[in-house]
């Protein structure tokens, strides 16, 4: 039986996509040089569905977002391929770690999409990073209600207001705009 698609539905969630892309490439490219390393255009096409990871499994499936209109997204992303463990926050008197490292994770895709797991949540988003300068958008996440202590909230919060990111061997930091904070990581085989 084929599908009913909401197409008014689509629309709207593509224009709000639309205008989140927009806002991060204003607020990330007022300096914003094409690096030389750029690599190949992604081009979406009229009506295709995004390319979604495949790792992205979750209960909200059936939302697929659509694209409408020629556009071309010239994508930087050196962290392609890497997944990294939340290990907690560095402040100034050392490393607030966390109790259970593993259910706090990102993995960077090459095609310009990330998974994320938050405690009992999972999700995906979209990431282009510059020089040191990254931007994290989170698209979707499942809805499920995880225990009392979970930090799930506090890091997909986090994610999205990552500025700028450093490497040091097996270690991932993001600098967190407006906090005194920095989230640690470390990579994952």
């Amino acid at each position: 039986m084929p599908e009913k698609t909401n197409t008014p539905l689509l629309v709207a969630k593509a224009s709000c996509l639309v205008f989140l892309l927009a806002l991060v490439m204003t607020l990330h490219g007022c300096a914003y040089t094409q690096p030389r390393n750029a690599g190949k255009p992604l081009t979406l096409k009229i009506n295709k569905a995004a390319p979604r990871p495949p790792a992205s499994k979750s209960s909200d499936e059936d939302d697929m977002l659509e694209y409408h209109g020629p556009t071309q997204v010239h994508r930087n992303l050196p962290l392609a391929g890497t997944r990294w463990e939340w290990e907690g926050d560095l402040k100034p008197q050392g490393i607030d770690g966390l109790a259970d490292t593993s259910v706090y994770s990102v993995e960077f895709n090459a095609n310009g999409w990330f998974d994320i797991q938050a405690d009992c949540r999972r999700g995906a988003g979209i990431y282009e990073a510059n020089g040191e300068h990254i931007a994290l958008t989170v698209i979707k996440v499942s809805h499920s209600s995880c225990r009392h202590a979970s930090q799930a909230d506090a890091f997909l919060s986090a994610l999205e207001t990552a500025r700028t990111y450093r490497l040091n061997d097996s270690q991932l930091f993001f600098d967190i705009k407006h906090q005194t904070e920095i989230m640690v990581f470390h990579r994952k085989p």
